[in-house]
């Protein structure tokens, strides 16, 4: 079941309660509310709407169709505010059912302030004195606990708040659980999409299980079919990186690196099995005994020997494809990784490398000479460009370089966290923003989901 949505029924098993979906316009109330009186299954839906018939509710959420026999609806806006009590009562007595007032606060807009207060205080009264009804309620003018609080809102049982934002042209929604009475809040945000009239909820992210070698031995050939059709999404989503071109994965701080990695490493992978050569300057979090446990389950044994290098920090490994060496200086150190990486261009049938690099760890190295630094990063990612080589550079969004890069880069991919979910998206060119659903393993394309 839907995360959010699992949630709120197991909030509604402890007998009948009262929940206030709020928030402003379009964030998606009354979708939530009827996907959850269809999640709850009463025998009976009574819905008294301000803005629809039945016939227009089921064009608008024409998934409901399945169990609409068991919806009656009351269409507030031909009849007044004796009636609607009356039909909040019949609704809030019937066995097994469920109400759902959409929305309050504009029924009792339409009314003489007296005349509100009154029937608030009445249908306040009648949702906290029927211990057995489950009664869904959508209002606009939710505020939380503070000082502009309606009585309805310190009456129920439960307070949902759905969110909506719009950053560079993307729409991000989340739903707050501001109270839910007798239930443990053990995740208070739900970063959600709105697509075919229903709500869909992302799960906070999950650090992939890093797989022993003999299990990795064994479920090899299913871990490349899982790539596949991973890879097919991800090109589908972002494009595939292009020879000679620069490319910047920026995260922020907060963001597990198996996420990015796991977008990266996979791609790298493909490129050696398919004849290239690949040299990688991973991030410092990744080190060799993690690195050795991934990289195997991913390229074949000829294209680790022959045509990957990893720079690690750490000698004693045995590992082909390891490359150590002790910094120096900036200017030598890249001197030495550019005669590496001409030495996987002779091998490489692609005729490029694909060069991927940690701009946080090349920062680690020499944190004092930053200005040496990018004029050696700069020349070396100008001189690959210029001989066919992918260049991927890994960043947090706090590198001190960030900025020189992005300049330079023809493509900017940046992931978020979001109340405990990962979106990745393209600034550069512009595409739209897709959640990170955690893999079965960080050896493994991740799947994405489009944002709506």
């Amino acid at each position: 079941m839907d995360p959010l949505l699992g949630r709120l029924v197991t909030f509604y098993k402890r007998g009948g309660k009262t929940l206030l979906v709020g928030g402003r316009p379009g964030t998606g109330k009354t979708t939530l509310a009827l996907q959850l009186s269809q999640a709850l299954d009463p025998k009976t839906v009574t819905v008294i709407s301000t803005r629809m018939s039945e016939e227009l509710l089921l064009k608008q959420y024409p998934w409901i169709k399945e169990y609409a026999p068991r919806i009656r609806i009351f269409d507030f806006r031909l009849s007044s505010a004796e009636v609607l009590v009356e039909k909040f009562i019949e609704g809030a007595r019937a066995e097994d059912g469920l109400l759902v007032v959409d929305s309050l606060d504009t029924m009792l807009r339409v009314m003489a302030d007296s005349e509100a207060r009154k029937v608030e205080n009445t249908l306040t009264a009648i949702a906290a004195s029927q211990s057995d009804t489950r009664t869904i309620l959508t209002s606009e003018l939710i505020a939380g606990f503070e000082a502009s609080s309606t009585p309805i809102e310190f009456a129920v049982d439960g307070i949902v708040e759905l969110e909506m934002h719009v950053r560079d042209g993307r729409i991000f929604r989340k739903a707050l659980l501001r109270k839910l009475r007798g239930s443990v809040i053990d995740r208070a945000e739900f970063p959600f999409t709105l697509s075919g009239a229903k709500i869909r909820s992302f799960d906070a992210y999950r650090e992939p299980r890093l797989k022993p070698p003999a299990e990795s031995i064994e479920k090899k050939s299913g871990s490349a079919l899982g790539r596949a059709r991973s890879k097919a999404s991800m090109d589908k989503a972002f494009g595939f990186f292009e020879k000679g071109s620069i490319c910047l994965i920026e995260f922020e701080p907060i963001v597990p690196l198996t996420a990015v990695m796991s977008f990266i490493l996979p791609v790298l992978s493909r490129f050696v099995n398919e004849g290239g050569s690949a040299y990688l300057l991973p991030p410092q979090q990744l080190g060799p005994a993690e690195l050795s446990q991934i990289i195997p389950e991913l390229v074949t044994t000829e294209g680790l020997a022959e045509r990957l290098r990893v720079w690690v920090d750490v000698p004693g490994f045995s590992e082909p494809y390891f490359w150590t060496f002790t910094p120096q200086s900036p200017e030598s150190d890249f001197s030495n990784a550019d005669r590496v990486r001409s030495e996987l261009r002779e091998r490489s049938a692609a005729g490029g490398v694909f060069v991927v690099r940690s701009l946080d760890r090349v920062e680690g190295m020499f944190p004092n000479r930053l200005g040496e630094v990018k004029g050696e990063l700069l020349r070396s990612i100008g001189a690959g460009t210029a001989m066919g080589d992918v260049n991927v550079i890994i960043s947090s969004s706090t590198a001190g370089l960030l900025g020189s890069i992005s300049a330079m880069s023809s493509r900017h991919i940046k992931f978020e966290a979001q109340s405990g979910a990962v979106v990745v998206y393209s600034v550069k060119p512009w595409t739209r923003s897709y959640l990170v659903r955690s893999a079965s393993s960080v050896t493994l394309f991740p799947h994405l989901f489009v944002i709506e």
